[in-house]
């Protein structure tokens, strides 16, 4: 198992699989299963091959550079549907630096990080306030087995497409 672990992390294939979420803009399907893909293969990763996996592929780049341009193009074309999907990664790197202070210090030391972070967690915070207006609704960002801990008691709970 660590063998393939070593392939993977030395080969390109994440990169190419990151890069299907702009080549194909508005395929929820295919944007679904990139991030499934990358965020399992996140997991199961020690921290140092976490944040070389995370290099690598430039993860954290790609996240703070699609959601600019995104703000750029947004009044001039249709959104891309990939932005919560990126949103989901960008929270799951969160939720793991929360258990590893050195991932946590290297996600704090990249330039544009924290900015896009407090926005990922402002925009989670209005979402969940929004869906408890009579306080029995919540939303689900990771769909099943997400692992975001939170319930999946809202009509969203059986569409996991958001």
């Amino acid at each position: 198992y660590l063998e393939v672990q070593k392939i993977l992390l030395n080969c390109e294939i994440f990169s190419v699989i990151l890069g299907l979420m702009f080549s194909f803009p508005y395929n929820s399907f295919c944007h679904r299963i990139v991030q499934t893909l990358i965020i399992r293969f996140l997991e199961q990763l020690g921290v140092e091959a976490q944040v070389k996996f995370v290099e690598k592929i430039k993860l954290l780049k790609t996240l703070i550079d699609a959601e600019a341009t995104a703000k750029e193009t947004r009044s001039i074309k249709k959104e891309a549907n990939y932005l919560p999907y990126l949103h989901r990664m960008a929270y799951h790197l969160y939720e793991i630096s929360q258990t590893s202070t050195h991932f946590k210090n290297y996600l704090e030391s990249i330039s544009g990080w924290p900015s896009h972070l407090a926005m990922i967690l402002e925009e989670r915070k209005s979402l969940q306030i929004e869906s408890h207006p009579r306080g029995n609704r919540t939303i689900s960002f990771g769909g099943s087995g997400g692992g975001t801990g939170e319930s999946e008691t809202s009509e969203f709970s059986k569409d996991n497409s958001y």
